[in-house]
């Protein structure tokens, strides 16, 4: 499980760099998809697979209780303490890991996947640089992000490119 950010980071490599050093490896097909569209599938699904699995940890957590996760610092188990007794963040953070992860398994919906998961891959990476002093676990996980963002960068063209020619404008 600690590699799991890495191992989304290569197939993100892959993704980028097959089409460059490939050739015709990239424009082959396995199941009528490229090389190079299987390598962004993986790592799209790894990683929302990751979030729906920690969703289905914080709702076990939530339902039947248990330790929980174990922090390596004084710092970062105030933090952790404060939002188990808040009551609302580690619920918000279920439904969040859970609608993120879900999102982020269909091609279609991996914008809206990787918008929902920003907020909390923040907290993650800054959790991590801060609390723990764990930047690669953390910065895994954000760089990991920003490959899947990049490639998905399409998806998100509408926030800066609002057309205001709708026939619903009244």
């Amino acid at each position: 499980m600690n590699l799991l950010p890495f191992v989304i980071i290569v197939f993100s490599g892959l993704g980028l760099l097959t089409p460059v050093l490939g050739g015709d490896a990239a424009r082959r097909a396995v199941a009528g998809t490229s090389l190079v569209e299987w390598f962004w599938r993986g790592a799209r699904w790894l990683y929302g697979g990751y979030f729906l699995f920690v969703a289905g940890m914080v709702a076990t957590l939530l339902w039947f209780g248990g330790a929980g996760v174990h922090e390596p610092t004084p710092a970062s188990k105030a933090f952790s303490d404060a939002l188990n007794a808040s009551g609302f963040m580690n619920p918000l953070l279920m439904v969040d890991y859970a609608f993120g992860g879900l999102a982020l398994l269909w091609r279609r919906t991996a914008p809206l996947g990787l918008a929902i998961l920003a907020p909390p891959v923040c907290v993650i990476l800054l959790f991590h640089l801060q609390l723990t002093g764990n930047f690669v676990w953390g910065g895994g996980w954000a760089l990991g992000w920003i490959l899947l963002a990049w490639r998905y960068r399409a998806g998100f063209t509408g926030l800066w490119r609002f057309d205001d020619t709708s026939p619903a404008r009244t």
